[in-house]
């Protein structure tokens, strides 16, 4: 099942100042399967990039609930 997420050209995308919300744009692109693992601090984050994850989701209240 292919999803059609061409935007309309009216729709205007800014650039992010870091660049990672341009790499996950062309990580959905992709139309496979993306593993998205959650994390609630930076070490969960940094172990889950070691483990080989490409995008990790990471909630404000997961943070602040993990306190």
């Amino acid at each position: 099942m292919q999803l059609d997420v061409d935007r309309p050209k009216e729709f205007v995308l800014r650039q992010s100042l870091s660049g990672m919300a341009e790499r996950f744009r062309e990580l959905l692109r992709t139309r496979d399967i993306v593993a998205l693992p959650g994390a609630y601090d930076v070490l969960s984050v940094m172990l889950l990039q070691e483990a080989g994850f490409d995008a990790v989701f990471l909630s404000g209240y997961g943070v602040a609930a993990s306190f």
